[in-house]
């Protein structure tokens, strides 16, 4: 039996749970009435909007873009666009030689650009789209260099040197030079600068192989040290005197493009 101080405090107990059990339904009331409107107004809206489409239709998509048609053993790669309706790929033939087309996307018109004995390892067009350079394979430890001028399919440049791999870089600066990096089946190296207007290969002595252009004249590299693989190292400057000197010798690179 509860005494009559305990009766009046369970009785006070009573109340204030049921004080905050109303407070809460009320609350949660309120809430839902205030989301109700917004929600059906936004679902409304959307109901009188047509749905997003995600693609444009395929005749559309035809009517600006003529797909290449290409056999699976003839595509090679696609080298990139000359412009914003012309772009270069690669075409393998039977003969395991290769060509260079040039592709006209909205008329579907090919080109020959350039017609190969041999395979066509690469190409790569310089940054004014001016000249394209062509690397092809007559034998896995030779490749021939090939600078042509892609208005008027010139050849400016032709040289075949050892290589079992190689490497370019287009200079921003003058696209007249690029840097070529010739690595052998034994993992040496050789760097060349290649002047297209001098007709000119240049064999330089560079301690690193990977190189990228700094300014005209002088190029930058991770210092890696061969023999001791590391996963950071600071930059090199070379010139073109043959000096090099260490740059921000108190940070560490493990990529620079």
């Amino acid at each position: 039996m509860l005494g009559g101080r305990e009766k009046v405090i369970v009785k006070k107990i009573h109340i204030r749970l049921s004080s905050v059990f109303i407070f809460m339904i009320t609350l949660l009331l309120f809430v839902s009435g205030c989301q109700n409107h917004p929600i059906s107004s936004m679902h409304e809206k959307m109901i009188d909007k047509p749905p997003l489409k995600k693609s444009f239709p395929k005749e559309i998509i035809d009517d600006f873009i003529k797909p290449i048609s290409l056999t699976e053993k003839q595509f090679q790669s696609v080298i990139g666009f000359t412009n914003d309706r012309k772009v270069i790929y690669i075409q393998n033939n039977d003969d395991t030689s290769s060509d260079l087309i040039s592709y006209q996307i909205q008329e579907g018109e090919k080109k020959l650009l350039f017609e190969g004995n041999d395979p066509i390892v690469n190409a790569e067009i310089s940054p004014n789209g001016e000249y394209i350079l062509i690397h092809t394979s007559p034998t896995f430890d030779k490749a021939d260099l090939l600078i042509m001028n892609l208005k008027t399919k010139e050849i400016l440049f032709e040289e075949t040197i050892p290589s079992y791999e190689l490497m370019y870089e287009w200079s921003p600066y003058n696209h007249n030079e690029l840097i070529i990096t010739s690595f052998y089946e034994d993992f040496s190296y050789q760097v060349y600068l290649l002047d297209i207007s001098r007709k000119e290969l240049k064999a330089l002595s560079l301690s690193q192989p990977f190189i990228k252009w700094k300014s005209e004249g002088d190029w930058i590299a991770i210092n890696w040290e061969m023999d001791n693989p590391e996963t950071e190292a600071s930059l090199i400057q070379f010139f073109s005197d043959g000096s090099s000197t260490t740059i921000h010798s108190d940070r560490q690179y493990y990529y620079i493009d």
